[in-house]
């Protein structure tokens, strides 16, 4: 639905609800079937959660496991170096020292072996002093490598198989609800109990994969009655919102840099915490708030949630009496710039206008104030953009290039370079164009800001794709997207897809320039800034005009539709396989 920002709103946290439900339920289902000693299943169940998120090297080193316990060493030798090539390039790190000791004791030969003592031959005592409550006889659970708090016995458990197997057919049994191990002191009883904990563990490890737990909404009430009944809430609250504040602060560089892959998945697994977080310095202190706010930038700018941060800078700037100029200047520029990218246009220049009145106020000649100014032009020139008005918005951001070159403000020589390059593209002037991008594109492999870095090859395969140079354009806009999609950025992805859609139409390949469009679609769905971004909204019409052109309404409803109906995996295997139809 179209403008309908409470909807997208809705539906993305719908989205993520159910994705996060299907990692957690292929998890579940992958170590159940593991414990039934359906091996080849749970090894499928794996396969699958990894196509969902292939960073988990958990699920790598579990999936390794299952396959060298079912006799397929090869493949799970073939899997670590799977892993390898993905960590190297989503996250650019090694495997961890866990993941290679697994690799050494496969290539060993160690899951080969018989590691369990039969109960024939280990020692047993004692047997007839301890009794367990409602006693079956099950099959020994597999071993499972899974991370636990457990404390590690300085010796091995010998001879409770017995025990052991009844213990776990307990707790497999629903309609068991407590177990009591009961016997006389010292025969060893919490050794036992640890003993079982250690072995069904996997069970219950709830969460331009993841080591956590949830907590049930009742049990979180209780504990929150009980923190603000001991008078400690004022002290634990202060340390919550500290802790995520520095967190934010850490995020703004790490968005930004090498690592900027690990950061976006880390601050996105604490998206509720910071939510809370937020809600409380909206209301208590709209400084940190709006200060958290802009530490996030690129998690709301490049993922699912852009109105969500634009929401939150309405909602924390209403209560910005106490903040500092400065700062309140920051979010209302911000405010302004996210207001551009959902085609808020008088939004936009309401916020920018309040921007440029407060930094007026302030000393032209602080470093922050100067690089605030150097932003706020680049946006007004943006806003330019978005009107069509491509030769003033050329002057405009050409003053916030030099702005930010006087103070050495690298991004916001970047982000000027960048808009610079699009109103000369959309004047025809692609070799200045291309020269300005690349100029950019130097600039971001220096701060090794890899999202921008795909984003401009994608521009690049733009200004080749208008000049008639298809098979150039291929080349650059598979490199940008490979990139954007690494970094998990939408934008960059829709940015490609769009591109190679229109590459595709120019070349005759119409069925799939009709896919790779649709798809791109549902891209703008979850984040509409591709939807109103200059050269994708004209790229765009371009592209269905030849589609339009040249299949019939039947042909393109059909292809359109498989588009919509591919998930954001599809659609970028899809556009990165080749084009056979060209």
């Amino acid at each position: 639905m179209r403008e309908a920002p409470d909807f997208e709103q809705w539906l993305l946290v719908q989205r993520a609800h159910y994705r996060e439900g299907v990692v957690v339920g292929l998890h579940t289902l992958a170590n159940y079937a593991e414990q039934q000693g359906d091996l080849p299943q749970a090894i499928n169940h794996t396969r699958r959660l990894l196509t969902l998120e292939p960073w988990r090297e958990e699920a790598h080193r579990q999936l390794m496991t299952r396959l060298a316990r079912s006799g397929q060493r090869a493949a799970a030798l073939a899997q670590f170096e799977t892993c390898r090539h993905i960590l190297n390039e989503e996250l650019a790190v090694e495997p961890d020292t866990e993941t290679v000791a697994l690799v050494d004791a496969i290539r060993a030969g160690e899951f080969d072996k018989v590691t369990r003592r039969s109960a024939s031959s280990a020692e047993s005592w004692q047997d007839d002093k301890m009794a367990i409550v409602s006693p079956h006889p099950v099959t020994l659970p597999s071993s499972h490598l899974v991370m636990n708090n457990l404390p590690i016995p300085p010796t091995p458990l010998i001879g409770r198989e017995r025990e052991l197997a009844e213990l776990s057919e307990l707790i497999g049994n629903s309609q068991c609800r407590l177990i009591t191990i009961t016997g006389p002191g010292g025969i060893g009883k919490t050794r036992l109990a640890l003993a079982t904990a250690a072995a069904q563990n996997h069970k219950f490890q709830r969460c331009h994969p993841s080591g956590r737990y949830d907590m049930h909404e009742l049990v979180r009430q209780y504990a929150h009655q009980q923190l603000v009944a001991s008078g400690e809430f004022d002290a634990v609250q202060k340390r919550y919102t500290d802790y995520f504040l520095q967190l934010s602060e850490a995020a703004s560089d790490g968005t930004v840099g090498p690592q900027q892959n690990i950061w976006m998945t880390r601050i996105e697994q604490d998206i509720d915490n910071l939510r809370a977080v937020l809600k409380w310095f909206s209301l208590h202190a709209p400084e940190d708030g709006l200060g958290m706010i802009l530490n996030l930038f690129w998690l709301w700018q490049s993922t699912s949630y852009l109105q969500e941060g634009r929401n939150w800078l309405a909602v924390t700037l209403a209560h910005t009496e106490t903040v500092s100029p400065v700062l309140r200047a920051e979010a209302c520029d911000t405010a302004g710039f996210f207001a551009i990218m959902m085609n808020k246009g008088e939004e936009a220049e309401a916020m920018l206008v309040q921007s440029f009145a407060i930094y007026q106020q302030l000393d032209p000649t602080e470093r922050r104030v100067r690089e605030g100014l150097a932003s706020l032009l680049c946006h007004q020139g943006l806003a330019l953009l978005f009107r069509g008005d491509y030769q003033q918005a050329e002057q405009v951001c050409r003053q916030s290039l030099l702005v930010a070159q006087r103070s050495g403000n690298q991004w916001g020589i970047f982000f000027a370079l960048s808009f610079v390059s699009e109103a000369l593209y959309h004047q025809g002037l692609f070799d200045e164009a291309r020269r300005l991008y690349k100029e950019g594109l130097v600039l971001c492999e220096a701060m090794g800001f890899r999202r921008a870095i795909g984003r401009g090859w994608v521009r690049l395969g733009n200004i080749a794709c208008a000049q008639g140079d298809l098979t150039q354009a291929g080349t650059l806009f598979t490199k940008g997207l490979t990139v954007v999609t690494e970094c998990h950025d939408l934008v960059g992805i829709g940015m490609a897809l769009s591109g190679m859609a229109n590459s595709a139409a120019l070349g005759g390949a119409y069925q799939r320039a009709t896919l790779l469009l649709a798809a791109k679609e549902e891209t703008a769905t979850t984040n509409p800034v591709v939807r109103f971004w200059p050269l994708e909204r004209k790229e765009n019409e371009r592209t269905l005009t030849i589609l339009h052109k040249h299949l019939d309404e039947a042909a393109f409803a059909a292809a359109w539709a498989e588009g919509c109906a591919m998930s954001l995996e599809q659609a970028v295997a899809y556009a990165l396989a080749e084009p056979t139809n060209l």
